[in-house]
């Protein structure tokens, strides 16, 4: 877990263009939109390939397009026995997200898997899964399959897409904001610090830190639905329920879906 203010703070990204996310967060009038543009522009230009950040909430989606898409032919049931995933009967839903993380995991590889994209990921994957079967409230795995099909009927497997991919930005957000300083790059102030104090140094009220959590949730949702509406141009959804991620082809254009995190939303 990130700590604000603490050694535990992962360091910023590598790049002196960071300080430009600090500069937007000390604004007078903080800007959601402008907060996550800049800070996901920045980051992502420091990392080798985008394939880092993208392939682990890609692995879960792949693994929870085919569980949902076995349920609806199946049955929940038969979609969970053919998995082998234990279930507690009362607590279904959390049972069931954990296995099809495992499996996601498994097939992604260990190093992917256990990166600090793979634990954000991870978690997106379960509190997504988790919340859709269960809504909130014990569930034993009729009511989950009950919750399940009735969002899938609302929203279809682009829904599902959409909500997965939301919630990692949102994890992913939370995480490059909460840094910690980098010196050696020329970041010589706390992200992490900086997200609770304004430009004046005056710490901001709970209700105002809400209040920009909640408006970057609402500009992680644009950049989820900016990211599925390429998939669905690029006719991904097939291969990525089929999990052809050695396909060259199938991988390069899932890095070009998941690049308009970068643009402006």
């Amino acid at each position: 877990m990130v700590r604000t203010g603490t050694s535990r703070a992962a360091k910023a990204p590598p790049s002196r263009k960071w300080n430009n996310v600090i500069a937007t967060l000390k604004a007078t009038d903080r800007n959601a939109a402008s907060v996550l543009n800049v800070s996901f522009g920045v980051a992502v230009k420091t990392l080798p390939t985008i394939d880092l950040l993208a392939r682990p909430i890609l692995y879960g989606i792949s693994t929870g397009l085919r569980f949902v898409g076995d349920t609806k032919q199946q049955g929940m049931s038969s979609a969970v026995a053919t998995r082998e995933i234990p279930i507690n009967e009362r607590y279904a839903a959390p049972s069931i997200a954990n296995g099809l993380w495992n499996i996601a995991s498994f097939e992604m590889a260990i190093e992917s898997a256990n990166s600090s994209f793979g634990r954000l990921a991870e978690r997106a994957f379960k509190n997504t899964l988790n919340y859709l079967m269960s809504k909130g409230s014990p569930a034993n795995q009729n009511v989950a399959e009950r919750n399940l099909r009735e969002f899938l009927e609302a929203q279809g497997d682009g829904g599902l897409v959409r909500l997965l991919v939301s919630n990692y930005l949102f994890e992913l957000s939370l995480y490059y904001l909460h840094s910690g300083k980098n010196p050696s790059s020329g970041i010589k102030e706390d992200t992490g610090y900086r997200f609770y104090i304004d430009g004046r140094d005056r710490v901001l009220d709970p209700e105002k830190i809400e209040k920009f959590k909640q408006e970057l949730r609402s500009e992680c949702e644009k950049k989820a639905v900016a990211v599925v509406n390429k998939l669905k141009e690029m006719e991904l959804f097939g291969p990525l329920a089929n999990n052809r991620f050695s396909d060259p082809k199938v991988s390069a254009l899932l890095r070009e879906a998941f690049e308009e995190i970068t643009k402006g939303s």
